[in-house]
């Protein structure tokens, strides 16, 4: 039973492709980057990196935002003309919690 649902092979997977590379590149990080692929993989993911598209979810966002058809909302912080509630207030420190009461 336990053969034929592939937990086996996802066991495999998971300690052999992922767990111990990570283990040995935290163990030894320069003699792990000095591996016969480990410099294009480097650089290869330097690259990647530096085009953005790493940042899966701001693009995950904009895709869902059109699909949804999602508009964007404006922030109302009350500091549109005449709308100031607190007239008492120090707006060079907002956002700041003073340790004086």
């Amino acid at each position: 039973m336990f053969l034929e649902t592939g937990l086996l092979a996802c066991l495999v997977v998971v300690i052999i492709a992922q767990l111990m590379p990570q283990i040995v590149a935290s163990l030894y990080p320069t003699q792990f980057l000095e591996l016969f692929m480990m410099r294009p993989a480097y650089w290869a993911c330097i690259i990647l990196e530096t085009t953005g598209i790493t940042h899966i979810c701001w693009v995950l966002a904009w895709l869902l935002s059109k699909v949804f058809r999602m508009k964007e909302e404006d922030a109302d912080d009350g500091k549109e003309k005449g709308t100031n509630m607190d007239k008492n207030v120090n707006n060079d420190n907002l956002g700041y919690v003073s340790d004086a009461a």
